[in-house]
């Protein structure tokens, strides 16, 4: 009689018995077609790559910062503006504080006027790139 172990591994091993399937057969022509892609696609990425690098190599630190020559106009604008208005508002409070307002208020205005004049830059060119 046979032990339960040796009954054990005789069911694994006819489960473990299944039939083979066979291979499925790619025709040369899809797998051609799909290596070709794949090189075209890989030739793509060095492709863009190689322009990204080349970009990143012409901004410097000053496009690095500002950003491209089409953007880095409205770029320094805009700090232009944040940095008008802001100063403004500090000289401001700077005359209402020590009570010499005559001083500090007419340089706050000095800075409010070339935080206008930036923000006329930017609504200027945004009227003349919308004629194109």
């Amino acid at each position: 009689m046979a032990s339960e172990r040796d009954e054990a591994l005789s069911a694994v091993v006819a489960a473990d018995k299944t039939p083979e399937v066979p291979p499925v057969e790619i025709p040369s022509s899809n797998l051609d077609s799909a290596l070709s892609t794949a090189e075209e696609t890989r030739r793509l990425e060095l492709a863009n790559q190689h322009a990204l690098n080349r970009l990143h190599a012409e901004l410097g630190w000053f496009g690095k910062v500002f950003g491209s020559e089409s953007h880095a106009a409205i770029v320094i604008a805009f700090v232009m503006i944040v940095l008008g208005f802001g100063t403004a508002i500090g000289l401001w409070f700077v005359a209402y504080r020590t009570g010499k307002t005559d001083f500090w208020a007419s340089e706050a205005h000095l800075s409010l006027a070339a935080a206008t004049s930036a923000l006329g830059y930017v609504f200027g060119r945004g009227s003349k790139d919308g004629n194109k």
